[in-house]
């Protein structure tokens, strides 16, 4: 298991960086089209759903975030995938 999810093949963008409960996000081109927003020490990545009206996230050391049927959990917008994103991180490094 890699210790970030920043991919060597991923191309950081000239976005700023986005705070997000203290979290700082930098935005990376993950493929044609695709674009994501991942934490600065590699942990979380926020990006779009495939349906292009939703966001998804993942954490290092736990994964995609799921509903309890192992669904993967779809958010209305960044910050809010990226704060429970940032919750589950917390949680697992207490």
């Amino acid at each position: 298991m890699s210790d970030t999810l920043i991919r060597p093949e991923y191309q950081k963008t000239s976005a700023g960086h986005t705070p997000t409960d203290g979290v700082k996000f930098f935005s990376y081109r993950t493929g044609i089209g695709r674009y994501a927003r991942i934490s600065e020490d590699g942990q979380i990545k926020v990006q779009r759903g495939y349906n292009r009206s939703t966001y998804c996230a993942e954490v290092i050391g736990h994964g995609d975030i799921c509903t309890k049927s192992g669904m993967p959990k779809r958010f209305h917008s960044q910050e809010s995938a990226a704060m429970a994103a940032i919750k589950i991180w917390r949680e697992l490094h207490k």
